[in-house]
């Protein structure tokens, strides 16, 4: 069985499986390997510079400043050549903080590198301390967010291209390779469940990647607001995709008897009946067996494929 039923598609965070399937860092390609055979459609890996341990996270996530953050585009690449199959997705870069042509080079490097599995996930950041950090105005986060996406599906149509934006400007250049998927490779657009994420979506990505901290209802609210942006545009919302978190509801903290994976695998399904399309699953967070990972990707797989969207 695989995740793509009805369309519905089960993601695993790559981080979660740290040390439930990767006692070292090295070990993650393996890891993953035994993930796709699963049958999860992709992994997923954000992007921080540090964590700054005096702010807090906008979508009530937890986290924990201590813990493990790899470079999502490096740590992808290494589980490319270990992984055939499995999608291999960024959840989100910090766009931002990247530039334009460096960060439309490394994508479609590792697209080339994974035989064209990559799904770019972009956010415009929450941390003032990491823009502070390389010179970059926060203020300027959202309008640089958007004008690194117009910028990469520019350069990703082939050479050779010219770009005039307010911080990237070329003309006649050329840039090869292009990706595997050329500019048709899909871009999800971070951010609150708000019309104007839903406008910026509909206008330049590929689907919304909700915060790890929304709820149902807020994912409902974040469909709802994105198919009226998309009629707005005259964009068609079939083709839009929507990621977001199943996280396990309060009260249930004990593995036995399956517990854990079939309290996921309801939520996962409140959340594909709200309007998601893709669920992901920190498997680390909820369990510290391997077995039992296994057992809630396959309960999660199972249970969202009979009930109709």
């Amino acid at each position: 069985m695989t995740s793509e039923t009805a369309g519905r598609r089960v993601v695993v965070k790559l981080g979660g499986l740290v040390p439930l399937l990767a006692p070292r860092l090295a070990d993650l390609p393996a890891a993953v390997a035994r993930v796709e055979r699963w049958g999860a459609h992709a992994v997923v890996l954000g992007q921080h510079l540090f964590y700054d341990s005096q702010v807090h996270h906008p979508g009530a996530v937890q986290l924990d400043p201590d813990r493990v953050s790899l470079d999502p585009l490096l740590t992808l690449a290494a589980i490319a050549a270990a992984t055939s199959s499995i999608r291999l997705a960024t959840g989100a870069v910090v766009a931002p903080l990247h530039s334009a042509p460096g960060l439309g080079k490394a994508v479609a490097t590792l697209d080339q590198l994974s035989g064209g599995r990559v799904d770019l996930g972009v956010v415009a950041g929450w941390q003032r301390s990491e823009f502070d950090a390389i010179g970059v105005p926060y203020e300027e986060r959202f309008a640089r967010l958007e004008e690194a996406v117009s910028f990469c599906r520019v350069m990703w149509a082939g050479s050779p291209f010219s770009f005039e934006g307010r911080w990237t400007r070329v003309r006649k250049v050329h840039a090869n390779p292009v990706p595997v998927q050329g500019a048709r490779l899909p871009i999800h657009i971070g951010g609150r469940p708000t019309g104007t994420t839903a406008g910026r979506v509909a206008r330049l990505g590929d689907g919304w990647i909700a915060s790890e901290g929304a709820s149902v209802a807020d994912v409902g609210a974040g469909a709802r607001a994105l198919r009226a942006a998309c009629g707005r545009y005259g964009v068609d919302p079939a083709r839009m995709r929507i990621r977001a978190t199943a996280r396990v509801p309060r009260g249930v903290d004990a593995p036995a008897n399956g517990r854990v994976a079939h309290a996921l695998a309801e939520q996962a399904a409140r959340l594909f009946a709200a309007g998601a399309t893709d669920v992901t699953l920190g498997l680390g967070e909820v369990t510290r067996d391997p077995g039992e990972a296994e057992e809630i990707v396959g309960t999660v797989l199972e249970r969202s494929t009979y009930k109709s969207r």
